[in-house]
């Protein structure tokens, strides 16, 4: 993960492959997780440790060979809209994952992770020198959602959590269907995915965006739509153009 970090610290700030390096690590995080939590009730009590006010720790270094020894995720119930975020215990980074059914109740855990809060969190550790500047939750105090969601740290976390519900529904083999294509991807041109980003990235964030970063996600999309066009995912099913 250390080597991680430093490719993407040296890729220029808007590129494809810093974007691509930090999401596929992001969800091959996710992944491991996943299969490290999908186990039986006894065998997970084995694997977690109990914290304080019905919380449950891991070292992530447990499931996933990738990541630095000083990565712990935190297990706790949900707090009002809260779903996860990043944080520090001590000189440990924490993940901290607010998907417990209820305090010390890990019924259903593997299936409680949300994938997308994963990527985004992840994205915040393994990219942090996009994090530069005014921090979100000061940038909420001062100017609300908008400023929250224009923050560098905040508006690549979203980006990127797009990015990867986009890249993952055109890899999955149901967009291979024509009028599934059609619905989520229209013709495949970069004006029909431009009309199509609601599908993927959080609509506050996109009404958010101000001149600046609506430049800086279209030029990231336009770069995303090239590639993926490259390698062909891009052609309608129906062999329309």
């Amino acid at each position: 993960m250390r080597s991680v970090r430093a490719i993407l610290g040296r890729l220029e700030e808007a590129t494809y492959w810093r974007d691509k390096i930090a999401r596929q690590t992001a969800e091959n995080f996710y992944d491991d997780l996943h299969t490290f939590l999908d186990v039986d009730e006894k065998m997970l009590r084995r694997r977690l440790l109990p914290a304080q006010n019905g919380k449950f720790t891991v070292m992530a270094r447990a499931f996933s060979d990738e990541v630095p020894p000083n990565l712990i995720i935190v297990f706790t119930a949900p707090n009002g809209r809260f779903k996860g975020g990043m944080g520090n215990m001590g000189a440990m980074s924490a993940l901290i994952l607010a998907c417990l059914h209820a305090p010390d109740d890990l019924t259903c855990l593997a299936t409680r992770v949300q994938k997308d809060v994963v990527v985004h969190e992840m994205i915040h550790f393994l990219d942090p020198g996009r994090g530069a500047g005014k921090s979100s939750a000061r940038a909420m105090d001062a100017g609300g959602t908008n400023d929250y969601f224009n923050t560098s740290s905040e508006w690549n976390a979203y980006w990127q959590e797009g990015a990867a519900q986009f890249e993952r529904m055109l890899r999955n083999k149901t967009a291979k269907i024509p009028n599934v294509f059609d619905v989520f991807f229209g013709d495949g041109s970069l004006k029909a995915i431009q009309d199509h980003v609601g599908k993927f990235w959080d609509v506050d964030f996109l009404d958010a965006m101000d001149a600046t970063t609506r430049r800086k996600f279209d030029k990231r999309l336009a770069a995303l739509w090239d590639h993926l066009r490259e390698e062909g995912l891009l052609t309608p099913p129906t062999g329309k153009t």
